[in-house]
């Protein structure tokens, strides 16, 4: 019976142990700055992703994708503006973000955030 009741527990509460691998991902020693235009936002848990264009030095646009830092819960916290609808497509952004450490992968974590010259955070 314990061992039954601790196969079950570990099965609820493995997934959440198993999260923040984002670390693994992308390089924390390196910041990119990039302007572009968003696309979509996905308001999912356990944190948000922006789609968003931008033009590469030879002017051809670039899709991208930034994980954002905080959950949908805590960004309703520090304002209680955000929801699936706060980020529409054409806003303007500027993000400063930590790239993937795989070069050629067009997603990065976003630090900093600022949407039609308001900053997020």
């Amino acid at each position: 019976m314990k061992n039954k009741l601790a196969l079950a527990l570990l099965g609820v509460c493995g997934p959440l142990l198993a999260h923040h691998g984002t670390f693994a991902s992308y390089d924390r020693d390196k910041t990119i700055t990039m302007t572009g235009v968003v696309v979509q936002l996905e308001f999912a848990y356990p944190h948000p992703l922006i789609f968003f264009d931008v033009k590469d030095e030879n002017g051809e646009v670039v899709h991208w994708a930034a994980e954002m830092l905080e959950s949908p819960g805590m960004l309703k916290s520090k304002n209680p503006k955000w929801s699936k609808d706060y980020l529409k497509p054409g806003d303007q952004l500027m993000i400063v973000c930590n790239p993937h450490k795989v070069a050629t992968a067009k997603v990065c974590r976003a630090q900093e955030l600022t949407v039609n010259g308001n900053k997020i955070y």
